[in-house]
């Protein structure tokens, strides 16, 4: 991915607020790895990337675009979450 943890550290250790704009730009939503814990999960490799963000604690700025299936997938996060070893598997790509 394209995430640079030791800023998201910075800011979650000095109270500032990290936000990913554009979370799924240089996101592989067919990479393996991914699309196998959604496999697991019943869900979008999209929504698993962008559950890996908040459960980072980070805020997601994204666009509903032109899809309306993606708008919906984009808001249903709720309804799984994260292994600890799903999240390091996630963080490692």
């Amino acid at each position: 991915g394209n995430h640079d943890d030791d800023t998201i550290s910075y800011c979650q250790n000095n109270n500032i607020t990290y936000e990913a704009y554009s979370p799924l730009r240089h996101v592989n939503l067919s990479d393996p790895r991914l699309t196998s814990i959604a496999d697991n999960h019943g869900v979008a490799p999209s929504q698993v990337a962008l559950k890996w963000i908040l459960q980072k604690d980070c805020l997601i700025a994204t666009s509903p675009g032109t899809n309306e299936e993606y708008a919906k997938e984009d808001l249903a996060l709720d309804s799984f979450t994260l292994s600890e070893k799903e999240m390091k598997e996630l963080t490692a790509m």
